[in-house]
């Protein structure tokens, strides 16, 4: 989050040639906030290789906003506004990059549990 509040967190997207700090991804499974309350939900995202455009899926963890461990581990967050209090899986979200996107290509997903590779 320093990186999004000082600005330093543009990286150049390989694919599409251009600067980017943020990026669609699919929510992997059902994601809940406080009622009443905006919400940061840090995630780590996995990158499909599918023909459509929503080539990430967001897996949220499952720790505190606040665990500085949780931080430095994850590509990024998605932001719930007050109000909204679930977000669907499969809905697409913004995820706001605290990683640049070629780190995101060394990590995949598997199965329910949700296993993270990293290669």
């Amino acid at each position: 989050m320093l990186r999004t509040i000082s600005g330093i967190h543009l990286y150049k997207d390989e694919e599409v040639e251009e600067w980017r700090r943020s990026v669609k991804a699919k929510a992997a499974v059902r994601i809940f906030s406080e009622p009443g309350r905006n919400e940061y939900v840090l995630v780590n995202l996995a990158k499909e290789e599918l023909p459509e455009e929503d080539k990430f899926f967001a897996h949220p963890i499952l720790t505190g906003s606040g665990a500085i461990t949780s931080l430095s581990k994850a590509d990024g967050y998605i932001f719930m506004e007050k109000g909204k209090e679930i977000i669907e899986e499969g809905e697409v979200v913004e995820v706001e990059l605290l990683t640049k996107p070629f780190s995101l290509k060394k990590k995949s997903v598997f199965g329910k549990e949700k296993i993270f590779i990293y290669i």
